[in-house]
């Protein structure tokens, strides 16, 4: 037999609830069949709610203090999970955002505990592995392409080149709404690129710009606006470039939406020394930074 708890004593949680809200159809129902209605489900050691806040609040509205319960013993980062698969079973669907959320951070290892198997998941999630696969393959997977310059680069310029976002998706093993997505920012760096050109004043010898733009990364120390690498690009029209002292690729990307412009980079932290090492190669246009690394020693 169920046992019966105060619902006052139980724990309503919305991180560990899949749903974004009651739904209010479904409370009137319960109202008129408590009776009825099976036992919701709660963790045995904390009394938290994985199922069953529809009956809980049907139950507060008709007067009554107590509710049918049986009991879940479930790891505190594993509640959203098994919550998924309880509330997925019944009522209104569950939103597949919601699913794809729990699948990756389980794989990555969710709360500093070690990343969980397809199977894993799909067991405690109550879904087929294929599924769950699928999904990491989708998120997981774009997630690392779009980090990858390199990779993004090389399928942009084979989208350019005509190969259509079906075929470069199935070459980079992600899907196509993944190369869509970065075929669209590109467009959009590119129509900055045209109106910044479009709308600026002369070059002048000390420059400010109000925005930074998309390119490289503002948290890196010493970065640039990108928007001075489209001025300087455009005035000397390199056909080469070499940034000796890389950071967080500001010039890089920025030469590659101005054209696809060879460009090298070489990263003092990965232990390139300027000073001690030679450059190979002939460049038409180098940028020299100032120095900002306590490191550099002058």
């Amino acid at each position: 037999m169920p046992d019966k708890v105060n619902i006052s004593d139980l724990k309503l949680d919305d991180s560990v609830w899949p749903r974004s809200s009651l739904d209010e159809e479904a409370i009137q129902r319960y109202r008129d069949c408590l009776q009825e209605l099976p036992p919701i489900v709660v963790d045995k050691e904390t009394l938290l709610v994985l199922d069953g806040r529809h009956r809980i609040e049907a139950h507060k509205r008709e007067g009554v203090e107590s509710i049918s319960v049986t009991y879940e013993s479930c790891a505190p980062h594993l509640f959203l999970a098994k919550s998924y698969a309880l509330n997925a079973r019944h009522g209104l669907p569950v939103d597949n955002n919601m699913r794809d959320r729990i699948i990756v951070e389980l794989r990555q290892g969710k709360d500093g505990y070690d990343p969980m198997g397809e199977e894993e998941i799909a067991d405690i999630m109550g879904i087929s592995r294929p599924r769950v696969s699928q999904v990491i393959i989708n998120l997981l997977g774009a997630n690392i392409f779009i980090k990858d310059k390199t990779k993004v680069r090389e399928a942009i310029r084979l989208y350019l080149s005509g190969m259509s976002q079906a075929k470069v998706a199935d070459q980079f093993g992600v899907s196509q709404p993944t190369i869509s997505s970065v075929v669209r920012d590109y467009t959009k760096r590119k129509d900055l690129i045209n109106e910044h050109c479009r709308n600026r004043g002369h070059l002048k010898s000390v420059v400010q710009y109000r925005e930074r733009g998309p390119w490289g990364d503002a948290k890196f120390p010493g970065n640039t606006s990108g928007y001075l690498l489209v001025d300087l690009i455009d005035y000397y029209q390199p056909k080469s470039i070499l940034d000796p002292m890389e950071g967080s690729g500001t010039t890089g990307d920025v030469a590659f939406d101005m054209g696809d412009i060879p460009y090298t980079g070489l990263d003092l932290r990965s232990g390139f020394d300027l000073v001690s090492e030679e450059l190979e190669g002939d460049y038409d246009l180098i940028f020299w930074h100032p120095p900002y690394h306590d490191a550099i020693d002058y």
